[in-house]
């Protein structure tokens, strides 16, 4: 026989429990039976014991029936004395088990018991066993539940004795003096979780709580001054055992004062008489987690970590932070999140707002469309989005946020491209705009603006207007595209934009004539790409290249013969530069020479025979140049695949000395020298990129190839000094997938900034530190809103910032533009609100 615990699964039929301290045994279980559930059912309960308890604290319950053969082990509850069916279990197993309570047994005896053994901590008797302790508070976390439905209230019985129950609760709560309190076991250096009398103190302040709502009953010990000011402004009550200091709870008590009261009554403690906010680890007895089952007491509350203030920092906001503020505190950032979570519940009462939600998500397709990356995480888990988006990030530094989702839209489209340039060929959008933000939206929006580009007359856009120039052909030259004018600018608006070519004509030779050509072919062409187009046409161009001259007009164009491979080609000639319009080798079986010192000559490993090497894979590679001249049969034959390369590389020479490339992969140790990694890295499909890395201690720590990065890197993102590693450059420079930007972070921030506001006109902005002090406390600052007549926020009056601009579509909620002044935003906490 063993007491009642809800953690262990018993194996006895004969269950324990207190009355009035002393021990009574119940009648046997029967097994195989099931009851009715007329009085419903409660799932996952660890034991029949367990079972049994929940119907003998259930008013008119008078039989249960524990089914051990389902996965949620349900306990059935009846108000029947006899079982209702048996049940047919295969092979003479047991499936369930059936039983009736005994009459003597109420809710108020057991209330009564688990008070008494309560008030035996500190009254000098002999101290309670840690199971009878735990059986107790289990007993009275199931009464406090009952009592928050109103099961007791028609229980004359319960009713009648509540009272003196209630006085007997605080008068055992005002005998915790010092010495019992260590005894009571506080998670502290003077007593342990493992008497489990903590669990069974907080009961009995919960049932207070519950019932009178008096923090002076509830706390009488001056230690529980902040847990009693916290409960009293904020109906949060913490659970810890003792654990957290005074400044920790100063600090939590600070974070409830300064959020928006409306997500405190709707979000932490909505339809709840008080939330719980529980530090779990604080009850567990070294692998007995027994006691964090009953922490709860109503349908609303959460859980933090352990920690102490200033015991932890952990960061919110990704490497791409403008003016990344340092981690904060592990204790606020966590207690942030959790009381993020309680705020999905104001967001899904408010229609526009849920549907914004959505509908944002449902644009979002990589990491940085989030403010904190994650997007297959956050597409699974939506519940984590404002957790993480609000919780770590916009309460701890809202203007860190609004840079981040502000750089997160220029990047790549840095706003000033060129200085005193205009654009051949625009399309003129009038005179209302002021910032090149608006131009840049309603370029975006505009169908006639085929471009990736606007136009913007800093001094004169009140009477030329803002323009956006049309696309150009990907073979033009800036000479092409735009002209000279100090009174203009160009800005980049979006991806870069082109219409393909049908021919090149890129400068090969400048202030050169060939030294033989084909033919003239006139002088009916506007430029050099329509000359291009006819020597493609004509059978008689029998090379690659041409000659174009600024009086071609006049002079006509040529196309040249086929290069020689005596280097006897051009003729220097300033009227004239030779353009190619395609791509041909002119030598193609030509050879490096001996004396090139970018050749690479055989491969001297260990396994050298001559003619073959081996690779880290220990495949076999013939005497190879890493540089692009011809490839062997042999070469062919033994699928060695590379890129095309058009010029040499010294791999004696580092490309980036005493360096690591972030984004790598390990070929192994197996190479003798750079050449062999380099050869290796040649075949490997994980060596994207175009450098290896190499150590003196490569033998040990292998050699690694650079992969190409995701797109939008720094290069302190990408590389890292190191004493010990040198990148060195094997072929061709591969470019990093070009940065381009998106909109849908600064969504998101926009979305955080109207959800904080309630739809009002102000909102506050938080900032944790007064730059660079970080210390838990997140200062509001308020902030003045500017809404159109949809109801989106188009600017913000921030202190420290001024005034920031957004644009938007027609009718599209999705943002499209933020003053470029919003990267470089950051709130000072000392400075005069705006509202």
């Amino acid at each position: 026989m063993t007491f009642y615990r809800i953690r262990n699964l018993f194996i006895s039929t004969t269950f324990f429990f207190i009355i009035h301290t002393s021990i009574v045994a119940i009648a046997e279980f029967s097994t195989n039976l099931d009851s009715c559930w007329d009085l419903g059912f409660t799932d996952f309960l660890p034991s029949k014991e367990a079972c049994k308890r929940t119907c003998e604290l259930l008013p008119k319950c008078k039989s249960f029936g524990y089914n051990i053969n389902r996965n949620d082990k349900r306990c059935h509850l009846c108000t029947w004395t006899s079982s209702r069916a048996e049940i047919d279990c295969p092979n003479g197993e047991v499936c369930s088990y059936w039983g009736r309570i005994d009459g003597n047994v109420s809710p108020a005896s057991i209330r009564d018991s688990a008070i008494s053994v309560a008030s035996d901590f500190c009254n000098g008797k002999i101290i309670p066993s840690a199971d009878l302790a735990l059986a107790a508070a289990i007993d009275l976390n199931m009464i406090i539940k009952n009592i928050g439905k109103g099961l007791y209230t028609n229980d004359a019985t319960f009713s009648d004795t509540h009272g003196a129950a209630l006085d007997a609760a605080v008068s055992t709560l005002a005998s915790e003096d010092d010495n019992c309190f260590k005894v009571v076991g506080p998670y502290s250096d003077q007593g342990s979780p493992c008497t489990h009398g903590g669990v069974l103190f907080l009961q009995l302040r919960a049932l207070l709580l519950l019932e009178d709502d008096n923090t002076k009953r509830a706390f009488p010990m001056p230690r529980d001054e902040m847990r009693a000011s916290i409960f009293d402004k904020h109906k949060v009550l913490v659970v810890d055992n003792g654990w957290f200091t005074d400044d920790s709870l100063k600090a939590v008590n600070y974070f409830f004062d300064e959020l928006p009261p409306r997500l405190m009554s709707e979000g932490v403690t909505w339809d709840a008489p008080f939330a719980i906010m529980s530090a779990k680890d604080a009850f567990i007895c070294e692998s007995d987690r027994g006691a964090t089952d009953v922490l709860g007491f109503t349908n609303r509350g959460f859980n933090v970590f352990k920690v102490q203030l200033h015991q932890g920092v952990e960061s919110g906001f990704p490497n791409d932070t403008p003016d990344k503020p340092a981690p904060a505190d592990l204790l606020m950032t966590v207690l942030r999140h959790e009381a993020g979570h309680q705020f999905d519940r104001v967001m899904s009462r408010d229609q526009r707002m849920k549907d914004m939600f959505q509908t944002i998500i449902s644009l979002c397709e990589t990491d940085d469309d989030w403010l904190r990356g994650m997007n297959d995480f956050f597409h699974s888990a939506n519940q984590e989005i404002m957790a993480s988006q609000i919780g770590n990030q916009y309460l701890d530094s809202t203007s860190a946020q609004l840079r981040l989702a502000a750089q997160r839209l220029h990047r790549g489209n840095p706003f000033t491209i060129k200085q005193g340039l205009a654009c051949y060929g625009e399309h003129n959008l009038g005179t209302s705009f002021s910032s090149p933000d608006q131009c840049a939206a309603a370029a975006l929006e505009n169908p006639d603006c085929s471009g990736h580009e606007i136009m913007w007359s800093t001094n004169y856009n009140y009477a030329w207007g803002c323009r956006c120039c049309m696309i150009h052909k990907e073979c033009e030259s800036d000479e092409d595209r735009y002209y000279t004018n100090p009174n203009w600018s160009v800005y980049q608006i979006s991806h870069m934009k082109h219409v393909p070519c049908d021919h090149e004509a890129i400068l090969d030779v400048e202030g050169h004539s060939c030294a033989a050509t084909d033919k003239n072919l006139g002088t009916a062409f506007n430029d050099r790409y329509e000359c291009a187009a006819a020597a493609i046409a004509d059978p008689d161009c029998s090379g690659h290249q041409i000659m174009w001259s600024g009086y071609s007009y006049a002079w006509g164009c040529y196309c040249c013969k086929k290069p020689t491979c005596d280097d006897n080609n051009y003729n220097e000639n300033i009227n004239w530069s030779i353009y190619k319009y395609r791509n041909i080798n002119p030598c193609p079986n030509r050879r490096a020479l001996k004396d090139d010192k970018h050749y690479l000559e055989t491969f001297d490993t260990a396994s050298n025979n001559g003619n073959q090497v081996t690779n880290g894979n220990h495949n076999m590679l013939t005497k190879t140049q890493l540089r692009a001249t011809t490839t062997t049969k042999k070469e062919t034959d033994m699928h060695i695949t590379h890129r095309d390369l058009t010029i040499t590389y010294d791999l004696n020479t580092p490309s980036k000395d005493k360096h690591t490339c972030a984004y790598n992969h390990n070929l192994g140790s197996t190479f003798k020298n750079r050449q062999e990694c380099a050869a290796a890295a040649l075949q490997h499909p994980s060596c994207t990129g175009h450098e290896i890395m190499w150590s003196p201690y490569s033998y040990a720590w292998g050699c690694k190839c650079c992969s190409v990065a995701p797109k939008c890197r720094t290069d302190e993102q990408l590389f890292s000094p190191h004493d010990l590693w040198s990148l060195y450059q094997y072929r061709d420079t591969v470019a990093q997938e070009p940065c381009s930007g998106t909109k849908l972070a600064l969504a998101w921030f926009l979305f955080n900034l109207d959800f904080m506001s309630g739809g009002e006109n102000t909102v506050d902005f938080y900032e944790d530190g007064d730059f660079g002090q970080r210390d838990g406390y997140a200062v509001p600052v308020c902030a003045k809103l500017r809404r159109d007549s949809l109801s989106r926020i188009i600017s913000a009056d921030i202190p420290g910032c001024g005034v920031v601009n957004f644009a938007y579509g027609r009718d599209d909620d999705i943002v499209t533009s933020v003053d470029q002044s919003a990267i470089n935003c950051r709130v000072d906490p000392n400075a005069t609100p705006a509202c």
